[in-house]
């Protein structure tokens, strides 16, 4: 089990290839400028409307509107640890398209995703796709671009080169401006306690609904009449996993039905609600997970609620919210 000091240590070792501090450190219109231009190989005049996101998993996500001398762009960026490119840049594309819907002037719309594998095994650190008729043999050019930056392979410009090389955490040809940037955001972002608390609970809310998902799938296979330790085996799961997907076999699986509702409030901002719960802690334990994993609200921890339970005797049966 991992100590909180284990958990603190690990923090001040992420490196730009984690997702979620690729996510803060990006988040600036200036470190987006400076990788859109190694990306197309042009200086970029302006970069506005950076929006970042990490989905608490193994993806960032980052998208912005840029302008060179001579174009605009809407560009969106995914940076992906495993999974499918295509998928990936299909999605990158369509949400680069859907920042300038209503624009007078379109812009060129490019998709980008950051992998830390080849996808087509040529060993290059960036391909340029567009679209591609085989039986006529025949392409478009100057249209939407999908770029793929492979950090295992080599690029062409000496620049974008050092980026994939910082990026895969290889020792480096030289340090040019932008990586120094990139290298001073990085140590800000592990200073920061904030920061720090935020991936934790990220990481505690990921761990828990991996868990869960094992345990479900546990169930089911039990109910089929599997051998528990294949099962165990096969998942990856604990024995503490294993014991809770025995613990509730056989009868009712499902969760005992909270009765009581209680009335909650945040004690650092503004924000209320009502759960139910079969006590205090567990209506506030519902109430973080409901906004953390469902992102309905800023990320939050039990230890900024309170509240009391509702009933027809509390407030005389009103709850006024202003």
């Amino acid at each position: 089990m991992k100590t909180a000091e284990n958990k603190q240590k690990v923090f001040e070792e992420l490196s730009l290839y984690d997702p979620f501090m690729f996510a803060k450190v990006l988040n600036d219109p200036e470190k987006c400028r400076g990788l859109f231009e190694r990306v197309i190989g042009e200086p970029v005049k302006s970069v506005t409307g950076v929006q970042s996101r990490y989905d608490g998993t193994t993806e960032a996500v980052l998208a912005f509107q840029a302008e060179s001398e001579t174009d605009q762009y809407s560009v969106c960026v995914r940076h992906i640890k495993h999974g499918n490119v295509g998928a990936a840049g299909a999605h990158a594309m369509a949400m680069a398209e859907s920042l300038c819907r209503g624009k007078k002037v379109q812009p060129q719309i490019v998709g980008i995703v950051i992998t830390p594998f080849d996808p087509f095994g040529k060993m290059r650190g960036k391909y340029t796709l567009s679209y591609y008729d085989r039986e006529a043999d025949c392409g478009l050019s100057g249209g939407p671009r999908q770029i793929i930056l492979s950090t295992v392979g080599r690029g062409e410009d000496k620049s974008l080169q050092n980026f994939l090389d910082y990026m895969a955490g290889r020792a480096l040809v030289y340090h040019d401006d932008y990586i120094v940037s990139l290298m001073n955001a990085v140590k800000a972002v592990r200073a920061n306690p904030f920061w720090a608390a935020e991936y934790h609970d990220l990481a505690r809310l990921r761990d828990t609904a991996l868990r869960d998902g094992r345990v479900e799938m546990l169930k089911s296979a039990l109910k089929n009449d599997a051998k528990a330790e294949y099962i165990k085996n096969f998942l990856g799961a604990t024995d503490e996993e294993l014991e809770m997907a025995t613990a509730e076999q056989p009868g009712d699986c499902e969760r005992p039905k909270a009765k009581r509702l209680f009335n909650l409030h945040n004690t650092n901002k503004p924000v209320y609600a009502v759960a139910y719960g079969e006590n205090l802690q567990d209506a506030v334990k519902r109430t973080c997970d409901e906004i953390n994993l469902h992102k309905r609200g800023e990320s939050t921890v039990p230890d900024e609620w309170d509240g009391e339970e509702f009933n027809i005797d509390t407030h005389h049966g009103v709850l006024i919210f202003d």
